[in-house]
């Protein structure tokens, strides 16, 4: 997977679920919960699966200096090797999960209420070359560029469109595929990933929509090339 798509995946089945009021129940009717409820400081993830949300990143559209709780921003590690860390957490949610706020309560502007909102959420890089994790995949499928997602309420069975993908076949990159759709489980696919690259790169994400009446928020979302197990059907 490229890391187009990478951000795309991270926004919905990493950061969505990371926002602690959606983790406690309190989003549920509006934009869902997060399957991992309960699951802090438990392995959810391979070894190399590594989460943050950082606004401190500069040039990113989720770069900010102080959240609409007068929070300073710093990053938050999320998922350490694999392990479900922290949340993102308000004042309010933080005395409930025993931690520190995070600095993540943005509103659209003065006439709402602050919300629980990624800053600029990412797959932390790792040190493979995009065509070094291509050349071991014998029967696989490059996956490039985000379309559209579908998503259930707790982020645990998923699907992505993406723009093209091709065929790799014997470590080569053979046959281009249009109308393509990648499904699978949150855990499962979590534990699958066995390569991350050194092409990190940060998406901008312009209209992520959450809370009623609904605000509209800008964000970065990112990561490396990834290497994992989901299903591919070409529609």
């Amino acid at each position: 997977m490229n890391p187009d798509f990478v951000a795309l995946l991270t926004h919905e089945i990493l950061g969505h679920p990371s926002e602690a009021d959606r983790v406690l129940g309190k989003e549920m009717a509006w934009a869902g919960g997060a399957w991992w409820s309960g699951k802090l400081n438990e392995k959810i993830g391979s070894d190399i699966l590594n989460v943050f949300d950082d606004p401190t990143i500069k040039g990113t559209l989720g770069w900010y200096q102080y959240d609409d709780e007068g929070n300073k921003a710093s990053r938050t590690n999320l998922v350490e090797n694999g392990i479900l860390s922290n949340h993102m957490q308000s004042r309010e949610t933080a005395e409930i999960f025993h931690t520190k706020p995070t600095a993540n309560m943005r509103a659209t502007s003065y006439r709402y209420m602050p919300l629980i909102r990624m800053a600029c959420t990412c797959i932390d890089k790792g040190d493979w070359k995009p065509e070094e994790m291509i050349s071991e995949v014998k029967n696989g499928y490059l996956i490039s560029n985000m379309k559209i997602p579908s998503i259930d309420m707790k982020r645990y069975n998923w699907s992505i469109s993406c723009q093209f993908a091709q065929k790799i076949e014997n470590g080569q990159v053979t046959d281009l595929l249009r109308d393509v759709i990648v499904l699978g489980t949150a855990p499962d696919f979590f534990k699958s990933i066995d390569a991350c690259g050194n092409d990190f790169t940060i998406r901008p994400i312009t209209n992520c929509g959450k809370g009623d009446p609904m605000q509209s928020m800008v964000m970065g979302n990112g990561g490396p090339s990834i290497r994992a197990s989901a299903t591919v059907r070409s529609v």
